[in-house]
């Protein structure tokens, strides 16, 4: 063998080596990716769910304020029909 043929040896081995390096950084960078869409998309649904809840959270907190002025009103009104009812009383 020559020292030709030795370096063309050599040379195939490492073209071999580096060839099956870069394939393995490809798939590497392949799946990455795969996982950061991934990622990227269940971060997006957690957003979405969130803003939903928060949605819900303040159409439920506007239901309770609302409830709760329908509450104080009707106090407010049977505390002055009583106070009518009782001063008409006391005038007869």
């Amino acid at each position: 063998m020559t020292a030709l043929e030795k370096v063309l040896t050599i040379t195939k081995g490492n073209i071999k080596d580096l060839t099956r390096k870069a394939d393995n950084e490809a798939e590497g960078r392949k799946k990455a990716e795969a996982l950061l869409a991934e990622t990227k998309k269940k971060l997006e649904e957690e957003q979405n769910k969130r803003t939903r809840e928060m949605n819900n959270n303040q159409q439920t907190n506007d239901k309770m304020n609302s409830l709760e002025k329908q509450i104080s009103e009707l106090q407010d009104a049977t505390a002055k029909q009583r106070k009518v009812f009782y001063l008409s009383g006391q005038s007869k």
